[in-house]
């Protein structure tokens, strides 16, 4: 009470007031009313029902005005914004408003310079989180020898996270960015594989300088280093496993030494008898007694293969070679001489006598036949190859070996089992002379296939003649194909949709 208020239907001023006190009206007995106070009642009644309505009703805005659509603020009928709100009545949308006052400004500035910090710094954690992938992916290409491709995966994965770590926001700019570092972070990582692993071994094969003068000479200077590094194969100079580039010029330079004390003839010998038998004996040494006392080993444990029908790569025939070299190296230097004598003698003439080396020669002889047709290249292949191909194509099948696949043990039993059969049934007469034409045959063709690689250009003038190719070239070409396109992209695809946030929705 007496405060001023105003009238919401007419907008009239005035001052509340306390109401004067009215007597209650009395109730007229039923049955005194008369028809006057009949109507007074009633009119009286209809007055005060009037009244409640009226001050319930909701009020009527003024003739000149309107309430805003969107907020309801009174606003002059022919007016175009809300001054409230800034809702654009012509336009049916809110506009934003053309002037803010200096704490809005300050606070809006505040948020701006925060969001920006952010994200500089989810971009920078992005950023290190893809060259620690890099790193780790270098690494493991090191210590492995093999690039893991599908490790790019994770690469992405710690540039989506980094992203959010610093920006705390999930949105398609932060998506877009991570998956930009993740490329530039696979591209690092390439790099460093290539650097580290790839191209070390190309610049050692371009920058080696051996005595060797052809092909053959080449390939068995390549075998001699190999052993001296504790490998029991031929290798290859594009070997990415062995990464001792140090290791490699050392075993390079003491089998370059050996090489050059040795005749043409007798680095023949060693490729023809190296490449014979299926025990690998070793081959690096200077000594010719040495080298004739490894081959006879593995020459009498190749025969023992062969009368106890073992396959050529079962582990069995290197333990009859190992088992040979002991028995050889504890004899006294008279008595080896002798045995090696022997050996030649029986090699020669002998081995022909003996009925029971006969008949498993003879099977082993066909059996191998039919193994190395199964692989896809025979000896009888491999000359007609020198005959046709150039001698890179040449070098480059005897780098990737055979096309085809080994024969499977169950093969191997029943292809043997065959040949048994088919060796008991005839005399002894005409096994001695099919195995002597057989293995005659092969020695005078293996010996054919080593002269034929030693007239071929060298290893070295080979890989100059294709030219040196530039680091770029290189990685190029050993970094980009379809597996790394594929991991490439889901890495892509894995950052952007940790940084985004669609990974979480999802």
């Amino acid at each position: 009470m007496g405060r001023r208020a105003k009238c919401p239907k007419c907008e009239h001023k005035f001052t509340i007031e306390v109401p004067a006190p009215t007597a209650k009206p009395k109730q007229p007995d039923a049955l005194a009313l008369d028809e006057d106070d009949d109507a007074s009642s009633l009119m009286e009644s209809l007055a005060a029902e009037a009244r409640t309505a009226a001050a319930a009703a909701p009020p009527t805005p003024p003739r000149n005005q309107s309430p805003c659509p969107k907020c309801g603020t009174m606003m002059p009928a022919d007016a175009r914004l809300c001054v409230s709100c800034g809702y654009d009545v012509k336009a049916g949308r809110g506009v934003k408003p053309a002037s803010a006052g200096p704490g809005k400004v300050a606070t809006q500035a505040r948020a701006a310079a925060l969001s920006a910090g952010g994200f500089m710094l989810g971009t920078a954690l992005s950023a290190v989180a893809a060259l620690i992938g890099a790193g780790i992916w270098c690494a493991v290409a090191l210590a492995t020898g093999y690039e893991f491709v599908w490790i790019a995966i994770g690469l992405g994965a710690l540039a989506g996270f980094g992203m959010r770590l610093g920006y705390r926001q999930e949105n398609f700019k932060a998506g877009a960015v991570a998956a930009i570092l993740t490329v530039g972070g696979i591209a690092m990582g390439k790099i460093l594989i290539v650097a580290f692993v790839l191209w070390p071994a190309v610049s050692e094969v371009v920058d080696f300088k051996s005595p060797a003068r052809n092909l053959m000479h080449s390939l068995l200077l390549t075998s001699m280093s190999a052993e001296l590094r504790g490998e029991s194969f031929l290798d290859d100079e594009f070997d990415v496993e062995d990464v001792d580039t140090a290791g490699r010029q050392e075993a390079r330079a003491q089998a370059a030494e050996i090489y050059a004390k040795l005749s043409d003839e007798q680095l023949r010998d060693r490729y023809v008898r190296y490449n014979r038998y299926s025990a690998d004996f070793p081959i690096a040494t200077a000594d010719e007694r040495e080298f004739q006392k490894n081959w006879v080993a593995a020459a009498i444990a190749d025969r023992r293969g062969d009368l106890e029908g073992i396959p050529y790569d079962d582990y069995a025939r290197q333990s009859f070679y190992e088992e040979e070299t002991e028995r050889l190296d504890a004899m006294p230097e008279a008595q080896l001489d002798a045995a090696i004598r022997d050996h030649l003698a029986w090699e020669k003439e002998g081995r022909w006598q003996d009925e029971e080396y006969v008949a498993a020669a003879l099977v082993a002889a066909r059996v191998r036949e039919i193994e190395e047709a199964k692989e896809g290249w025979t000896l009888a292949q491999k000359i007609e190859d020198i005959r046709t191909l150039s001698a890179q194509e040449l070098f480059d099948k005897l780098e990737s070996g055979p096309e085809g696949r080994p024969l499977l043990p169950k093969e191997w039993d029943e292809i043997h089992s065959v040949y048994q059969e088919e060796v008991q049934a005839l005399s002894n007469t005409e096994r001695v002379a099919r195995v002597r034409k057989i293995i005659l045959d092969r020695e005078k063709n293996e010996q054919e296939f080593a002269l034929a690689l030693e007239g071929l250009p060298s290893l070295e003038s080979l890989v100059v003649s294709e030219g040196v190719p530039s680091f770029a070239a290189f990685a190029l070409r050993n970094t980009v194909d379809f597996f790394d396109i594929l991991f490439v992209s889901l890495a892509v695809v894995a950052a952007y949709k940790i940084a985004s946030g669609e990974a979480k929705t999802a």
